[in-house]
C-alpha cells in the first residue's frame, strides 16, 4: 500500500496517510497516540454517490470503555477527528461521555 507524507521543516509537524483506489465501509482496529508533543488526526470521507452515517469509535481503559461519534457525510464530504483536542478540551461523545485527562 502506497503512503503519502509530509513534514514541516522542523520536522516537529507531519502527516502520513496510506491511500488506496478502493473505498471500504470499516476501518480495523488501529493503535492511536496522544502526548503532549503530538496529536492524532484521524479522518473519514464519502467517496460514494448517497450520504451515509459514519460512526467513530475509540475504546479505551483496555477495551471496557467506549467514546463514540457519529456524522452524516454527503457524498465526497469528510469528517476530521483531532483526538488530543477531544482529551484536552474535554469534548462530549454522542452519549455524552468524556475520554480521561490521562
Amino acid at each position: 500500500m502506497a503512503v503519502a507524507a509530509s513534514y514541516d521543516t522542523t520536522l516537529r509537524y507531519g502527516a502520513q496517510t496510506p491511500f488506496s483506489d478502493q473505498l471500504t465501509f470499516q476501518v480495523g482496529r488501529r493503535h492511536v497516540g496522544n502526548d503532549p508533543y503530538h496529536n492524532s488526526i484521524i479522518t473519514a470521507g464519502n467517496g460514494g454517490t448517497k450520504p451515509t452515517q459514519a460512526a467513530f469509535t475509540i475504546l479505551y481503559n483496555q477495551g471496557t470503555e467506549k467514546y463514540e461519534l457519529e456524522q452524516t457525510l454527503q457524498p465526497d464530504e469528510q469528517m476530521w477527528i483531532d483526538v488530543g483536542r477531544l482529551i484536552r478540551e474535554h469534548v462530549a461523545d454522542k452519549d455524552g461521555r468524556h475520554f480521561p485527562p490521562n
